[in-house]
């Protein structure tokens, strides 16, 4: 193999192991703050959530074990009405963690905690109840796993068939344990659509799911923010959204790992190429001189004689004789 073909494989090397290939960079440090809108104990509860990652782990779902990036959740909730007079109010704590596939965004599990204080009437005649709520689903193969930032591209449709396992638990007591086959639709938007949210303006994708059931998932992805913009859900035949979440702050910064791995990826390969320049230079000083073409009057290299040995009259010379 010639020394040039060594170098430009060396240079492809370089530069396939500089940059990086995941779309998705997470790093600790992350986090991503949603105002958000749901519905808690009968009343539609606002407050924010944030996700933070907090690790990596590996994390199995129907006995599949996948490397996992884990985003601890935190958030608060609160929501007062009067129905025929009588008020009544709840205040929720939000915990649990988010297990999604690393270097993608596909959910592998979700372990959510609601901690919740619900009031109705008031002194002296006042019923107040803590609900503690925990929920466990695991998705088999990980929801959205067919969604690579990367690639996926304006107008992709695909179908993602999934063994969704959820476990709730109401106070200590298991009320729900249901193991369900669940097949998802999925279409992206035909073209990229701007969303305005506290945190800033972005371009986004416009992610839907559909199940068997009916129920919707609307998700707008950025780049830039390296996670949904927007989030909602839609129940089984309803127009408005029983859900949303709506990013007020997010801090990806600490993704510019990916940066600086671009950075180094620029100057591996400059050493390289400087590295291909000296080979092929050092080279070009050892071929050998090649013939230059015959001038007239010069004697070309074939044509000049060999000299002659000492005691051997030269060819061609006439010998002079002594004079008397």
């Amino acid at each position: 193999m010639s020394p040039s073909v060594v170098a430009l494989f060396l240079v492809f090397v370089f530069i396939t192991s500089a940059f990086p290939v995941s779309a998705v960079d997470r790093v600790g440090g992350q986090f991503w703050t949603y105002n958000v809108s749901m519905p808690v104990a009968g009343l539609n509860a606002t407050g924010t959530v944030t996700y933070a990652l907090s690790g990596q782990d590996s994390v199995k779902a129907n006995g599949v074990s996948y490397d996992a990036d884990i985003l601890t959740i935190s958030g608060n909730l609160s929501a007062s009405s009067t129905l025929f007079g009588v008020p009544s109010s709840i205040s929720t704590v939000l915990g649990g963690a988010r297990y999604e596939s690393r270097g993608g965004m596909s959910t592998i599990r979700e372990d959510s905690l609601q901690l919740t204080n619900m009031s109705i009437g008031s002194a002296p005649v006042q019923l107040l109840a803590r609900i503690r709520t925990e929920t466990t689903t695991t998705y088999a193969p990980p929801y959205l796993s067919k969604f690579d930032p990367a690639t996926t591209s304006p107008g992709d449709t695909w179908t993602e068939v999934i063994t969704l396992n959820t476990t709730t638990i109401v106070n200590g007591t298991t009320v729900q344990g249901i193991s369900r086959l669940v097949t998802y639709k999925v279409v992206v938007a035909s073209s990229m659509e701007e969303v305005t949210v506290d945190a800033g303006t972005f371009q986004t994708l416009k992610i839907t799911t559909t199940d068997s059931t009916g129920v919707r998932n609307m998700y707008w992805w950025s780049s830039k923010v390296q996670n949904f913009v927007v989030e909602k859900r839609y129940d089984w035949l309803s127009s408005q959204p029983s859900m949303i979440l709506s990013l007020k702050e997010f801090d990806s910064s600490a993704g510019n790992g990916t940066l600086i791995a671009v950075i180094v990826g620029v100057v591996v390969v400059a050493v390289a190429i400087v590295i291909l320049a000296a080979i092929l230079n050092a080279r070009k000083k050892g071929e050998p001189v090649p013939p230059q073409p015959h001038q007239a009057g010069v004697p070309g290299p074939s044509q000049v004689p060999p000299p002659t040995p000492p005691g051997v009259k030269a060819p061609g010379l006439l010998e002079k004789k002594p004079r008397n």
